[in-house]
Parts: structure tokens; sequence; C-alpha cells
């Protein structure tokens, strides 16, 4: 079965979570994870435990520790154990192995016939009122983290069972009771109304995955093994942690902007990619990296580019490195 990995921007989208534990609570948070731009939903107590719940197997914990993106200090970053957007955490090996990685699935269309599967990766910005997907979770009790999130007014909680008509009208959908006869009944809702739709317990009926995710700013980095091996998706999903840091959101964030000056000032494209070739060269992130770039480079860079947008003042800013 084939995927096809998408940037799926989610402002304005309604995502409908059907269950309040563990599962439940990794899928929001990776939502909110997208939403937010960090590598784990922020804030959050430390070791978040269970509130009294019917439909968690076990309890779920995200964002434990510091409460900072992990290999954030220092050059490539420092590797983390934890991970929301890889649905790490469960105690039961069925369902940690089965949900903490992304489901391999099949998607039902706006007619309700299954479609090529999607693996998604989430671009969004907040939750509730303001940009981002409107998240609500359905179920007559939850975590405290999703607790602490629906006080929060980061997702609305609609504290009762799953009913005929919760799913219509989302977006996407989440499945993650411990009940397969609700998620069913829920999948297939939703499958009507032509929703995304990942069932927790089900991965062949899903539609979508939900990658172990790396974010450095503009930098996106996701990893799946589409269900075949979650503990090679987090190995993996380590080594990126350690090989991409903060120097690279710093690189691509200045040349975010080189790129909206240049499209100003050069107006032949073929010009404008030449000079993004040879700022591709440079690799700033290891200049970074190393501590090669003066300081103030920022804006002494830009100001040569503006003064004279060509190849040849970025191979001089390179020689005087």
């Amino acid at each position: 079965m084939g995927w096809l990995p998408i940037m799926l921007r989610l402002d304005g989208m309604r995502c409908v979570v059907i269950g309040g534990g563990a599962v439940a609570e990794r899928k929001v948070a990776a939502l909110l994870e997208a939403s937010s731009g960090q590598n784990e939903a922020q804030p959050l107590a430390a070791q978040a435990a269970p509130m009294q719940r019917e439909d968690a197997p076990s309890p779920g914990s995200v964002g434990r520790g510091a409460g900072t993106s992990p290999g954030l200090t220092g050059c490539g970053g420092q590797a983390s154990s934890e991970h929301v957007g890889g649905d790490e955490g469960s105690s039961s090996p069925e369902l940690a192995e089965r949900d903490r990685s992304p489901s391999s699935p099949e998607h039902a269309g706006r007619d309700g016939t299954p479609s090529s599967p999607v693996h998604v990766e989430w671009d969004g910005a907040s939750s509730c009122g303001q940009a981002g997907p409107a998240v609500t979770v359905i179920s007559p009790a939850v975590t405290e983290a999703l607790a602490i999130w629906a006080s929060e007014r980061r997702i609305v909680w609609l504290k009762r069972e799953y009913g005929v008509g919760d799913a219509a009208g989302a977006d996407l959908v989440f499945a993650a009771t411990d009940s397969r006869e609700v998620n069913e009944r829920a999948a297939a809702e939703a499958r009507s109304s032509g929703a995304w739709v990942n069932v927790a317990d089900d991965p062949e009926t899903s539609g979508l995955l939900m990658p172990s995710v790396v974010r450095r700013g503009k930098l996106t980095l996701a990893v799946s093994t589409a269900g075949a091996s979650p503990a090679a998706a987090r190995r993996i999903r380590r080594e990126l942690e350690e090989r991409y840091g903060p120097e690279h959101e710093a690189w691509l964030d200045w040349l975010a902007e080189a790129r909206l000056m240049l499209r100003s000032r050069v107006a032949e494209t073929a010009r404008r990619q030449e000079l993004h070739r040879e700022l591709d060269k440079l690799d700033g992130a290891a200049l970074l990296c190393r501590g090669a770039l003066p300081a103030g480079w920022q804006h002494d860079w830009l100001a040569a580019l503006d003064r004279e947008p060509t190849a040849e003042t970025v191979r001089r800013l390179a020689e005087k490195l």
C-alpha cells in the first residue's frame, strides 16, 4: 500500500478526538504540537497522570522533563526519549506497538469509497478561537493532560460518550477509545462525511499516518515506517534530532528573509534561482554550528544583497569567512 507524504495546514479545520485515554492524549498533543510549532505541546504538568476514565488501557504522559524542546542547545541536538508526535508512552505492549507509530491504512473519499492513504505532516498555528485547528475531545473522562488543555481553552471537552452525529462535519477524526465497536461506528460516520480518519485500534481502516516529527522552526522532518517498526522510527528520529539542531532554524529564518527581499529586488526568475543556489552553497547552518559567522551577519548580509543582488555578492561574502 502506497503513501503520499503531504503537509496539511490545520488552520480552521475541525478535529474530533473520540476517547480520553493515553492514546487520545497523544493524538491531541500531536495536533497542539503542530499548532505551536514546537517539539512538544506546552505547557503541561510533568509526568501527567490519568484521571478516572473508562477508555484508557494505560496512563499517558506528554512533555515530561523540563518542558523544553529536545536538541536546542549546542550543535545538532540532544536526543530525547520522549516525543509527542511519535505516539510513545503506552504501558500496554500491544497498544504501544500498534499506536505509537504511524498506522498504515486506507482513506475513504467524499463518496465513502476507499482511496489511497495519505501520510500527513501537520502545519498549524494554535487552537480554540485562534488560527489553527478546533480540537474537540469526546469522552466521559480524560487524562490530566487533556483536562489541563481543556481548562486552558486549547481544546473543547465534551464530557460524555460518543454519539451519532458527533463525527459528522469534521475534517479529521481520531477514533481512540478501547472499544472497537465505538471506533468502528465513529470511523464509518466520519468516512460518510468525507473526513480523514485515524483509528487507533484498527490501522488497516485508517486513512492517515501520524509520523514522528522533529521541528526546527521552518524545518520539519517526519519519520514513518508505516507501522513496520516503531522502534526504528524512534531511533531514526533521535538521529535526526542530533543531526539537525537550532542552527538550522536560525539559518532558514535568514534564508526566508533573503528570499522575500530578492523577490522584490530581482525580477528575473533565472537570476533569483542562481542566487538561491549560491546561498545554499554557503551551508549557513554548518557555519553557525562552527561559530564561523561574525556578529551581526544577518543584517550585514541582507544589506549587501540589497545593495547588489548578484551571485558574485554571495561569493564575496563566502570568501570573507
